[in-house]
């Protein structure tokens, strides 16, 4: 899941204006796991400036699809401002679209563009690997997973047609609803105030929550839409929705009911705090219209 197949390098001044640098040599992906900060894969890029004034900072873009033609005189906010589709745009399962890591500093201050100091700036290639400006990069899409078991689980007691009855569910699917149609590149953590504890690590270089793009449409499913049988485990790949309240993203799980342990599944009809089933229900209606000389078709 951290296959790289495309690699821009934006560099921004001190004033977050775009910052053209001239070359760069091969990218090549590395394994390279640590723990803190954790890191499953490096890389070692050698970028040649040949302005006077000096890069201030940067953003590392992988696998959007885009080159860096596109990206050309972009300043930082502009880029911060790309939002796409990020969770489905991009073919195959390995290249997920990744960009820096955004967090706050030991001083609150919001870290998007990783920062280049004087001293990371070296006239050869071997002294500027010895000194390299580091950013941290991460999925932008989300990774969702849950498994159910479609395993008979623990029965309600009920007045089910008069009688008192167990109403036994198997659960048959689950899904996740309510996922986002768009996400920001860059994540956006601005204004947030302690969304839960330990929300942010500085010494991870990361924050695991954000506010999502607010796009107006969120993909959802209707019960039929959940097909799977049996034991499940769903993986799916969605962009990040924090939205909350009835848009927050949310596992759909379906499940047949029974009246009994080994019954077949069976339409339930829930009336004045009574079960029944269809025709139960009906008579039960029928008998209170006739009451009231009434008819009903």
């Amino acid at each position: 899941e951290n296959a790289v197949d495309n690699l821009v390098l934006v560099f921004f001044d001190k004033n977050g204006n775009f910052y053209d640098a001239q070359d760069r040599n091969d990218f090549t992906w590395n394994a390279n796991e640590t723990s803190n900060p954790e890191t499953e894969k490096s890389s070692n890029v050698v970028v040649v400036f040949e302005n006077s004034e000096k890069p201030a900072s940067f953003v590392a873009l992988l696998n959007t699809g885009k080159s860096a033609s596109y990206y050309d005189k972009m300043d930082l906010d502009e880029i911060k401002a790309e939002f796409s589709n990020y969770s489905t745009e991009i073919g195959g399962t390995n290249y997920f679209v990744m960009s820096n890591s955004v967090y706050k500093n030991d001083k609150g201050d919001v870290v998007v563009a990783a920062p280049i100091t004087d001293e990371m700036i070296c006239s050869d290639e071997a002294a500027a690997r010895e000194n390299p400006a580091i950013a941290y990069v991460e999925r932008v899409a989300v990774k969702l997973q849950a498994t159910a078991t479609a395993s008979t689980k623990t029965g309600k007691e009920v007045i089910l047609n008069g009688v008192k009855t167990t109403l036994t569910p198997t659960i048959t699917g689950i899904k996740f609803v309510h996922t986002n149609s768009a996400s920001y590149l860059l994540k956006d953590i601005y204004g947030l105030t302690e969304p839960f504890t330990n929300w942010n690590s500085v010494s991870n270089f990361r924050s695991y929550w954000a506010n999502s793009y607010e796009s107006g449409t969120y993909y959802t499913f209707s019960y039929k839409d959940v097909v799977a049988n049996g034991e499940e485990t769903v993986v799916e790949y969605a962009n990040e929705n924090t939205t909350g309240g009835d848009y927050s993203t949310k596992l759909l799980v379906t499940a047949t009911i029974s009246a009994s342990t080994e019954g077949a599944p069976v339409d339930i009809f829930k009336y004045k705090g009574y079960y029944y089933t269809e025709q139960w229900l009906k008579d039960e209606i029928g008998q209170i219209l006739k009451s009231k000389n009434l008819k009903y078709n």
